[in-house]
C-alpha cells in the first residue's frame, strides 16, 4: 500500500509539474507574440523615418511577426522530446529496480541453505554485475547505485570465513568480484573497504596504485609482485600477507600491521610506515630507502640485504632482527632499539 501511495504521489506531482510548464509555455509564447509584433512596429517608422529604402511587404512583417514565436514552439517541441524521453528511461531504470530486487531476495534465499550456497551466491553476483550496468546507463542514479554495490557486495564477503573460503568455486568469485571493485574505484567509485573481509584472497600482479585503501583487511592475502605505488593503506590489516616483489614506492601505511608478512624483495622507498608493526615479517633485499618507519615495530623480523638508505628509523623496535649485509647509510636511527640483533 504505501508504494502504491508512493507512486500515486509521484503521478500527481508529475501532473502538477506538467501543468505548471504548460501554462508557462503559454505565458511565454504570448510574450514573444507581443516583442514581435512590438519589433515589427518598430521596424516600419524606422524604415519610415530613416529612409532606409526597404521595400514594406505585408509578407515581410508576417514573417517577423511569426519568426520568433515559431522558433519557441520548436524548442519546446524538441524539450518535451527530450523530457518524454528521460521518463521512459527513469521507468524502464524502476522496472530493472524491481526485477533485481526481485532476483535479490531468490539470491538471498539460496544463500542461506547449504544445499544451494553456491547457487544463491552467483546469482547475487549476477545481481551485482547488473547494477553496474544500471550505472553506466543512468545519468543522475550514479551515487545510490554505488552504494547498492557495496551494499551486495559487503554479503557476500561476510562469507569469506574458514567455512566457505576452502571452497575453490566461492574464492574464485570473490577474487573476481574484488578485481571489479578495484577496477571501478579506479574509475572514481568509492567503497569503505574496512567494512569487507578480503582476508585469504589471491589478486597477485593486480594494479591498486592511487587508490584509497584505509583499513582493508587482507590477512593471508596474496598481493605478490601488486603495483601498490602511492597507495594509502593506513590501519590496513596485512597479517602474514604475501607482498614478495610487490611495489609500495611512496605508499601510505601508517598504523598498518604486516605481522609475519612476506615483504622480500619489495620497494617501499619514500613509503610512510610510522608506527607500523612489522613483528616477524620477511623483509630480504626489500628497499627502505628514504622511508619513515619512525616507532615501527621490527621484532623478530629478517631485514638481510635490506637497503636502508636515508631512511628513519627513530624509535622502531628492531628487536631480534637479523641484518646480515644490510645496508645502513645516512639512517636516522635515534632511540632506536637493537637487542639481540645478529
Amino acid at each position: 500500500m504505501k508504494i502504491i501511495r508512493k507512486i500515486k504521489n509521484i503521478k500527481n506531482g508529475r501532473d502538477h509539474q506538467s501543468l505548471n510548464k504548460e501554462t508557462l509555455n503559454i505565458a511565454h509564447f504570448l510574450f514573444l507574440v507581443v516583442i514581435s509584433l512590438f519589433l515589427a512596429i518598430v521596424f516600419f517608422y524606422l524604415n519610415a523615418l530613416l529612409n532606409l529604402n526597404i521595400e514594406n511587404t505585408m509578407t515581410g512583417y508576417i514573417a517577423l511577426l511569426g519568426s520568433m514565436p515559431t522558433i519557441y514552439l520548436w524548442i519546446i517541441k524538441e524539450r518535451k522530446k527530450e523530457v518524454e524521453l528521460e521518463n521512459k528511461q527513469e521507468e524502464l531504470y524502476q522496472s530493472k529496480i524491481s526485477e533485481l530486487n526481485k532476483v535479490y531476495v531468490d539470491a538471498i534465499n539460496q544463500i542461506y541453505k547449504e544445499d544451494s550456497f553456491l547457487a544463491g551466491v552467483y546469482s547475487l553476483y549476477g545481481v551485482i554485475l547488473d547494477w553496474i550496468g544500471l550505472y553506466k546507463s543512468s545519468k543522475t542514479n550514479g551515487q545510490e547505485i554505488n552504494i547498492k554495490v557495496e551494499q551486495l557486495s559487503g554479503i557476500l564477503y561476510s562469507f569469506n570465513s574458514i567455512d566457505y573460503n576452502k571452497n575453490q568455486l566461492y574464492t574464485n568469485l570473490i577474487s573476481e568480484l574484488t578485481y571489479t571493485l578495484f577496477d571501478l574505484q579506479q574509475k572514481g567509485w568509492q567503497f569503505h573497504w574496512n567494512l569487507f573481509d578480503l582476508n585469504n584472497i589471491y589478486i597477485q600482479n593486480i594494479d591498486l596504485s592511487g587508490l584509497n585503501l584505509r583499513g582493508i583487511k587482507l590477512n593471508n592475502a596474496n598481493l605478490k609482485n601488486a603495483n601498490l605505488k602511492n597507495t594509502i593503506l593506513n590501519k590496513a590489516n596485512l597479517t602474514k600477507a604475501i607482498l614478495s616483489g610487490a611495489d609500495l614506492t611512496n605508499a601510505t601505511l601508517n598504523g598498518a600491521i604486516l605481522n609475519k608478512a612476506n615483504l622480500s624483495k619489495s620497494k617501499l622507498n619514500n613509503a610512510e610506515l610510522h608506527n607500523v608493526k612489522l613483528n616477524g615479517a620477511i623483509l630480504i633485499r626489500a628497499d627502505l630507502s628514504n622511508t619513515n618507519l619512525t616507532n615501527a615495530k621490527i621484532s623478530n623480523a629478517n631485514l638481510d640485504r635490506a637497503l636502508l638508505k636515508n631512511s628513519n628509523l627513530s624509535k622502531a623496535n628492531l628487536t631480534n632482527t637479523p641484518l646480515n649485509k644490510a645496508i645502513i647509510k645516512d639512517t636516522i636511527l635515534t632511540n632506536a632499539i637493537f637487542k639481540e640483533v645478529k
